[in-house]
């Protein structure tokens, strides 16, 4: 099973296994709350942002708050790609695929 990305109802993009998504969820976990990550919290809890403005910056400041692991850093850095060859996107979902 994987994790696709999906902006603005277009074509599913994999970006991730069940297990990398969960990584990259559980490491969103650990960012503190209330201090500037609230877009990706968001992504991480609901699998889903309207933010994309402001995501690609909430990410990178994010991952010098606290270092992910080499894969989510991976699945982050396509996520951050996706998002900014795509700057008329409105809405990013990550979706099971299921």
């Amino acid at each position: 099973m994987s994790f696709e990305a999906i902006l603005d109802n277009g074509e599913a993009i994999q970006v991730a296994t069940n297990k990398g998504w969960n990584d990259v969820t559980r490491w969103i976990e650990t960012l503190p709350k209330g201090q500037g990550f609230g877009a990706l919290h968001f992504l991480g809890d609901e699998g889903q942002s309207d933010r994309l403005d402001e995501l690609p910056d909430v990410i990178a400041e994010a991952m010098d708050e606290k270092a992910p692991s080499a894969s989510v850093r991976t699945t982050l850095e396509g996520l951050l790609a996706l998002v900014k060859k795509n700057p008329d996107a409105n809405q990013l979902i990550i979706s099971s695929g299921a």
